[in-house]
């Protein structure tokens, strides 16, 4: 009888290993599973990181011709600043001569002056100036 509980409990053992064999097999299989998918993402994550790499070289080189261009341009752009700069100082310099005092007195001159003439006897004037241009007229065109 002894014997028989050996059996029994070797028997016992050996189905615990099987299971225990049987349990790291079905880790181990897990196991590859999830480091198949790691390395899938793994790929697709280097995929994108190589086309963000293209896509921010080419976008580099974008700006690298756009600033070239830019400061292909730039002497000319100053040149031109300078040459408008040196026509402001000069436009500054005459305006600045401009006497007006001067002008200012001769406005208050002129308005003066159109304020001494006498309207009415003007306009009397060419009232007269337009009767003897009527008769001149009419005298002148017996002649045609």
């Amino acid at each position: 009888m002894e014997e028989t509980g050996k059996t029994a409990a070797s028997e016992s053992k050996v189905d615990t290993l099987e299971q225990k064999l049987a349990n790291m097999e079905a880790l181990l299989g897990q196991q590859l599973a999830e480091t198949k998918k790691m390395a899938r993402y793994r790929g697709i994550m280097a995929l994108l990181m190589l086309c963000l790499v293209v896509v921010f070289a080419v976008g580099l080189f974008a700006l690298n011709s756009t600033v070239a261009g830019a400061t292909r341009e730039l002497p000319q752009l100053i040149t031109a600043t300078e040459n408008t700069a040196r026509q402001l100082e000069q436009t500054l310099q005459d305006v600045s001569s401009i006497d007006f005092e001067g002008l200012n007195k001769t406005i208050g001159d002129m308005d003066k002056g159109l304020g001494a003439v006498d309207f009415e006897a003007l306009n009397a004037a060419v009232l007269d100036l337009q009767k003897t241009a009527e008769g001149l007229a009419n005298f002148t065109s017996l002649f045609r």
